[in-house]
């Protein structure tokens, strides 16, 4: 064994050096959902630091990364091409471009660090700092991060309350590293004293134990409100086509889950659940349905939809704004949900984080020449990026604060933080996850919600056209979900939480400070010669 794993790793010919880059691939997808082989995570990046051992040449060393994270990209989110081919082979073939940035960094620096080990906390700084600076600009795709595949080990997520996402995708590098010398003195004959058992053993165990502690917390409630879902199950490629059917479809729904639970607070419809411009004249006849039955039943209704917006002039449309030449204005669509309560006159929410060409070409308002350039679904795209991040009260009950996340906004830690820190006393998310079909991405979508629920400490209530739909608990449980492609309604009691996490309360301090620890870091290393 150890002699195979020597010409895997130490020695490898072509053939077992691209085994051991699939097998670390292979191991990084099978910590993802459906998976959920989480601890499979802390050993995926092991023939990555053999490959960094090898000191092959900057070159060789840079394009056999690439490689190594080309084949986990491929493994892990092959499922985008189902909804976009095009789209898809771009994502898995450029953000694997994205993550070599920390790495080829590391790489220009690494021969001046003489301790291996330090070495590679090094670069453990540089990847969780990439991983952050990854998920803040316009080409954002945070899905491969390391904290989103340790789903089946509640213990070490909850240390995602304390410093995000981040902080869980550091723990899972550490234990790489650890593992990683472990091997190797496995595999070079090198003797494995007690003493280095011990240390391994209480540095994998510590952080799950302190983070089941943190996990057991009880958290204050400044009360309860009850929530419904509506999972209407409408293949997204042609809902466009039956919009009155869809609409209909929704309420009978409704009606059925108030027949069930009249004391229901709020009832949530999935992302663009109407195909209406709700708050236009054109959807006037439907906005004013919903509006009578919110009153009726003394519940509101929150839902997706396409918002439309006009710009008086051609001076205060931005350069991405579109013309109509029906109302000879220029406008925007959104990607947007609004409530409505029969009480108070509703309000759009704009969907800020869009899908990279899918929804939005990226820095689309410094060349607008591109705004037609995007991968099409189902005749969607091309909509305005929203700014107001203010939350919705509930009439009601005025204690029920909340926002919505609209799809891919769940798996962006620091937006669905800035709703927190403003008073959300609960978190929903609206999605439709049926454009990729019976396949990984819907699974990985829906845990993304798990980690928001733990960053911030409050309840999730998640409605997905297609599924998975449910109700997450502020530790990240899942209390009720539904099967993927059914019709099914929810109800759930759920608690209303004002007490800010550290996360919430401090954002993302943790891949800052290691930002300010690598800037020493490396003001050092070009100081001096060679450290330690």
């Amino acid at each position: 064994m150890q002699s195979f794993f020597k010409s895997l790793f130490i020695e490898p010919r072509a053939g077992k050096e691209f085994l051991g880059y699939f097998l670390g691939g292979l191991f990084w997808c099978l910590s993802f959902a459906p998976f959920n082989i989480s601890f499979f995570g802390w050993f995926a990046l092991i023939p990555l630091f053999f490959l960094f051992k090898r000191n092959e040449g900057f070159g060789t060393t840079w394009v056999k990364t690439y490689l190594y994270l080309l084949i986990t990209h491929t493994l892990t989110v092959y499922w985008i091409c189902f909804s976009t081919f095009a789209g898809g082979m771009g994502a898995i073939l450029v953000n694997p471009i994205f993550l070599m940035i920390p790495v080829t960094i590391w790489l220009l620096l690494r021969n001046r660090i003489k301790s291996e080990a330090i070495s590679l906390v090094f670069l453990l700084f540089l990847w969780i700092i990439g991983e952050y600076l990854l998920s803040i600009w316009e080409l954002a795709f945070p899905w491969m991060f390391l904290a989103n595949g340790q789903y089946l080990i509640s213990p070490l997520l909850q240390w995602a309350s304390v410093g995000g996402a981040w902080m869980v995708s550091a723990f899972v590098f550490s234990f790489n590293i650890l593992f990683y010398f472990l091997v190797v003195s496995w595999i070079l004959d090198r003797p494995i004293t007690n003493k280095v058992r011990l240390i391994v053993t209480f540095s994998v165990l510590m952080p799950i134990l302190i983070g089941y502690f943190i996990g057991q917390e009880k958290l204050p409630s400044i009360g309860k409100m009850k929530a419904g879902i509506i999972q209407p199950n409408v293949d997204p490629w042609i809902k466009w086509d039956q919009e009155l059917e869809n609409y209909e479809q929704l309420m009978n729904l409704s009606d059925s889950l108030i027949q069930l639970d009249t004391s229901i607070n709020l009832i949530v419809w999935p992302e663009t659940a109407v195909s209406y411009y709700l708050l236009d004249d054109r959807g006037a006849f439907i906005r004013k349905e919903m509006e009578t039955f919110s009153a009726e039943h003394n519940t509101a209704i929150l839902t997706g939809y396409p918002h439309i917006f006009y710009y008086e002039d051609s001076l205060s449309a931005p350069p991405s704004a579109r013309w109509s030449r029906m109302n000879k204005k220029y406008y925007h669509n959104y990607n947007a949900a609004t409530v409505f309560d029969g009480i108070t006159e509703p309000h759009f929410y704009g969907k800020i984080s869009l899908v990279p060409f899918a929804e939005r070409v990226p820095w689309v308002d410094s060349a607008p020449f591109m705004k037609d350039l995007r991968f099409n679904l189902a005749g969607l795209g091309g909509w305005g990026k929203g700014k107001d991040t203010s939350n919705y009260i509930l009439s009601r009950n005025p204690k029920a604060v909340f926002p919505t996340a609209i799809c891919y906004e769940s798996a962006f830690p620091e937006l669905i933080r800035t709703f927190a820190k403003k008073g959300a006393t609960f978190l929903t998310v609206i999605t439709n996850d049926g454009w990729w079909g019976n396949t990984s991405g819907y699974h990985q979508h829906f845990e993304f919600s798990r980690l928001r629920a733990i960053e911030n400490h409050r309840w999730v209530v998640r409605s997905a056209n297609n599924g998975i739909s449910g109700f997450i608990d502020p530790h990240g449980n899942v209390i009720q979900s539904t099967e993927y492609w059914t019709e099914r309604i929810l109800s759930q009691e759920i608690e209303l939480i004002a007490e800010p996490s550290l996360y919430t309360r401090f954002g993302d301090w943790f891949p800052q400070l290691l930002f300010v620890l690598s800037l020493g870091m490396t003001g050092l290393i070009l100081v001096r010669k060679r450290i330690i």
